[in-house]
């Protein structure tokens, strides 16, 4: 019950392609485009999207632009308008090799992991060699129940970058699944090792401590993770279920209300809403949430 969507943030945000400016781009576009990367990789959205929409309105064909105006869709948590811009990118340039990379981590992330499967298999001979890919290829993977193949190519992923944090959380949230709770420690230990405020490694590690009603040692991780990304949603979630589990009720409420503040259709929000009914004696009005 703790582990479902631990990888989101990571499916999204880690290891998406910033293309550069294509030769087919027409001249009268090539400032707004450049203009837009360079804006872009100061993180300065507002003025990397205008660009790139000017770009865009310049030369309506220019792929990349679409592409690259995605990704500030996404940072923005803009989700139909990012998929709308990648696949206009890839329906201009059926080649495009970035666009069809972020389609298919995009597809991956919304639930359309299915339509995500040919895009990554056509892409395997090209992006063989990058680590990235096969951590991403191994997330499509797991989030349609293939475990045994997610395995491998988080596995993969490694043998080209045994640093790769994001393949070694990924890999123990597989061990976790499979109750190989050693195995995932030891892996959480190295991405941590390399990268001590990795958000989703904080977390899964708080999860194995959560399994073994270690509480104070699980909400200590959690509180770290939450100081780094206060709005993600999986770590206030877990936050909420671990107090609440504990015993430790006014925190509990307080995340929970928080939880439901970021999104309160949610169903591990709700199931916490539930969860603190039943804590208050309230089972009737929990049932209720549940149905």
């Amino acid at each position: 019950m703790f582990f479902t969507n631990l990888m989101r943030v990571i499916l999204i945000v880690i290891g998406i392609c910033l293309t550069s400016l294509s030769c087919k781009s027409k001249k009268e576009s090539a400032e707004f485009f450049t203009r837009g990367n360079f804006h872009f990789k100061k993180k300065e959205y507002d003025r990397a999207e205008h660009f790139f929409s000017e770009a865009i309105r310049k030369d309506p064909k220019l792929a990349d632009a679409y592409n690259n105006r995605g990704l500030i869709y996404l940072n923005r948590g803009e989700w139909e308008k990012a998929g709308q811009d990648f696949e206009e990118a890839v329906r201009l340039d059926k080649t495009f090799t970035e666009a069809r990379y972020n389609l298919a981590r995009f597809y991956t992330e919304t639930g359309r992991a299915d339509a995500a499967e040919p895009l990554f298999k056509n892409l395997q001979a090209r992006m063989d060699t990058s680590s990235a890919f096969h951590n991403a290829y191994g997330q499509n993977f797991v989030v349609r129940n293939y475990y045994a193949k997610g395995e491998a190519h988080f596995k993969r992923a490694l043998e080209i970058n045994q640093d790769n944090v994001e393949a070694l959380t990924n890999l123990a949230y597989v061990k976790i699944t499979n109750h190989h709770y050693d195995e995932a420690e030891q892996l959480l230990e190295k991405a941590l090792t390399r990268s001590p405020d990795f958000v989703f490694a904080l977390n899964n590690r708080a999860v194995l401590h959560g399994l073994q009603k270690q509480w104070d040692q699980a909400l200590t991780l959690l509180k770290k993770a939450e100081q780094a990304e206060p709005n993600n949603l999986i770590v206030v979630n877990n936050l909420a279920l671990f107090y609440l589990e504990s015993g430790d009720l006014t925190e509990g409420r307080e995340k929970v209300l928080r939880g439901e503040k970021l999104s309160e259709k949610n169903e591990y929000t709700r199931r916490n809403r539930a969860e603190l009914l039943l804590k208050e004696g309230k089972p009737a009005e929990a049932l209720e949430i549940l149905r």
